[in-house]
């Protein structure tokens, strides 16, 4: 992943609680390498509920009401819908 990442972005992982991500070796590990941030499921919680939930929300709120003509079109769509959904969830 570090090599196909562009070095000027920043790489989001999302992990659950599994005690092994927060091991003293891997936490070291991502002191070294800054631009890899670790994001962790709630406690008792399922991974895959969240993205079941965002998947069921970009369904309702948006793709059941459009209409597209082109992938691109449906592409930056999705995008645009999924920022909108960045910045105010």
């Amino acid at each position: 992943m570090d090599r196909r990442v562009p070095k000027n972005l920043g790489v989001h992982l999302v992990l659950d609680n599994y005690s092994a991500h927060k091991s003293e070796p891997v936490r070291l590990r991502l002191l070294e390498h800054p631009r890899f941030e670790f994001h962790f499921t709630p406690t008792y919680s399922s991974w895959m509920n969240q993205i079941e939930r965002w998947f069921s929300a970009l369904i309702t709120k948006y793709l059941q009401r459009s209409v597209h003509w082109s992938v691109n079109e449906l592409t930056r769509g999705i995008k645009e819908w999924t920022d909108n959904w960045n910045r105010h969830s």
